[in-house]
């Protein structure tokens, strides 16, 4: 793949990663199946190839209750479990690269023994070698996060693949791959066999083929919190929750609820510090917009359902209403030749969670897993983000139906297993999820309860019980929050192509410094759209031609290949 115009990208992308987490091999059963949000609407300038529908969750083909209660109990009789639901198959003694699946010399001993033992259950049961590759391994390869597509396809292409069962973030590697032909297809077995939120826009390729699925549906894991302790010394007569629940929780409200707390709160607390890239996801989503089109990443920067929040972001901003940035000089080591704004921990005094934490801040973003340890501080409350003029509160006044009116939640983090292009054909679709299933059992145990759920319910959606609930404080912030991380849209802007200096440009100077968000993204795109493409996550029949001729010019600038 071209790489002209990727500067700074490994840097960007590390950065990005330490903010991931892999949700998949803590043993945590508490997600289900759930039926996404559907792929948002587009402008006429930014309509998408058509893609496939989507073959609904089958219920026909799902165990019924009476023969789920006569099945071997998981956690009681594991091995008869897996006999009866994932059912091994001799494959000869055969070798299969696996890669992504855990570390069978992992340094903790804790971790090293469990992935020893599964190791075990699969190669005893399949008769197959397992070969244990790591994602760093092949990172170091290739040099880079972003270069990883090339090893495989390389590897691919000498007849020789470097890996067979893949698992691996459906932002980074997984579009390059599928959409070059290099993952063998399991569309006909996954469309009858996985719930479509295990797989759908993580698990697909831009035609909609599947190649891949999860181990379990993508749910929401950010959110926005308050100070609930502060926001009543304040005085303020409704909390955010309440502000929501109540159907004023628009931006303009959300606005007036700022201007209003920053009056009442001490001089030297500001009322909102979001870390700016989680508002640019929540808020955009939460209006019916998008960053990047969830099913072929055409990018969606110049809807209006996607400015709206972001201009208004920009407007607390300029107004003193949410943490105010540093400034980076070029001889201070910002990329951009002219300098940048930001809200890097060393210039605002600490990160957003910390600030929070001390007070500085009474409304921000936050995550399950710092739940337990905010309640240390003070009583807090979550919110989800305020909707814009694209969505409507719903008619029946219930916020539970938002969306039904276009309101959005997201997730980005969608580890996908997958198979290259080369596994041995005994290796069938079958076969292969049969053998993740017995490496993961806490998943299998999770498939067959979606199983059983669409058998009963059809594809109604399912609202996930979290753990991190135990943590909110009212019945309140449970519900909104088990509400809001159900039921999410993907969102994909970590992947690689995104994050280049053209786009960080305008979006951190025009955040802070002011200027048009819309005009800077429009000089921008080209250079965003050739990315993604080089990168491989983007088809030029997907993006506008208009768009496309510039970004072919672009690229042929940079010394770009076509």
């Amino acid at each position: 793949m071209k790489k002209a115009i990727l500067v700074a990208l490994a840097l960007v992308l590390v950065i990005a990663f330490a903010a991931c987490r892999d949700n998949d091999d803590n043993g945590d059963t508490s997600a289900n199946n759930q039926t996404p949000a559907e792929t948002p609407a587009e402008t006429p300038a930014e309509t998408p190839a058509e893609t496939p529908a989507v073959t609904p969750d089958p219920a026909t083909d799902a165990p019924t209750a009476a023969v789920v209660s006569a099945a071997p109990d998981f956690d009681t009789d594991l091995d008869g479990f897996l006999d009866y639901y994932f059912p091994a198959t001799d494959l000869g003694g055969i070798t299969l690269r696996w890669v992504g699946f855990g570390n069978v010399n992992h340094d903790n001993p804790v971790y090293a023994a469990r992935y020893q033992e599964r190791a075990r259950r699969v190669e005893e049961r399949f008769n197959v070698n397992l070969e244990f590759i790591e994602n760093d391994d092949i990172v170091a390869l290739a040099g880079a996060w972003g270069d990883v597509p090339d090893v495989i396809m390389a590897s691919v292409a000498a007849g020789d693949p470097i890996a067979h069962i893949f698992r691996g973030n459906a932002a980074y590697w997984a579009p390059a791959l599928a959409n070059g032909g290099y993952l063998r297809s399991i569309d006909s077995w996954a469309r009858q066999n996985v719930p479509t939120s295990w797989y759908d826009f993580v698990g697909q390729a831009s035609d909609g083929t599947i190649y891949g699925f999860m181990n379990g549906p993508g749910y929401a894991w950010n959110v926005m919190m308050y100070n609930r302790d502060m926001i009543r010394a304040a005085g303020m007569d409704m909390t955010p929750s309440e502000m929501f629940m109540a159907g004023r929780w628009s931006l303009d409200d959300f606005y007036d609820y700022l201007v209003e707390l920053n009056q009442l709160l001490p001089d030297d607390v500001i009322p909102l510090g979001v870390h700016n890239t989680w508002w640019k996801r929540m808020a955009s989503y939460a209006n019916g917009g998008y960053l990047l089109n969830p099913r072929t990443n055409v990018p969606g920067l110049l809807l209006e359902a996607t400015l709206e929040p972001l201009n208004m972001l920009q407007r607390l901003v300029a107004e003193g209403l949410h943490l105010q940035p540093g400034f980076v000089s070029a001889e201070d080591g910002s990329p951009f030749p002219n300098g940048h704004f930001t809200w890097a921990d060393a210039h605002i005094g600490g990160s957003n969670a910390e600030l929070f934490r001390n007070g500085r801040t009474a409304i921000a973003n936050g995550a399950p897993w710092g739940f337990e340890e905010v309640g240390t501080y003070f009583e807090f409350g979550i919110v989800p983000p305020p909707w814009g003029s694209n969505v409507q509160f719903p008619a029946s006044g219930d916020w539970r139906d938002l969306k039904d009116y276009g309101y959005q939640s997201v997730f980005n983090d969608g580890t996908t297993n997958m198979m290259i292009v080369g596994t041995p054909d005994v290796v069938t679709p079958e076969v292969f999820a049969n053998m993740v299933f017995t490496w993961y059992e806490y998943a299998g145990d999770r498939l067959v309860n979606a199983r059983a759920h669409a058998a009963q319910f059809g594809d109604a959606p399912v609202i996930l019980s979290l753990n991190s609930s135990q943590h909110l404080w009212t019945p309140e912030d449970v519900a909104l929050w088990e509400w809001y991380a159900s039921n999410s849209t993907w969102e994909a802007i970590d992947g690689g192509g995104f994050w280049i200096l053209e786009y960080q440009d305008v979006w951190l100077n025009v955040l802070g410094g002011g200027g048009d968000f819309r005009a800077g993204f429009e000089a921008a795109m080209p250079a965003l759209v050739w990315s993604l493409y080089d990168f491989g996550r983007i088809r030029p029949e997907d993006v506008p031609p208009a768009i496309w001729l510039q970004a072919e010019e672009f690229g042929a600038n940079m010394g770009g290949d076509e």
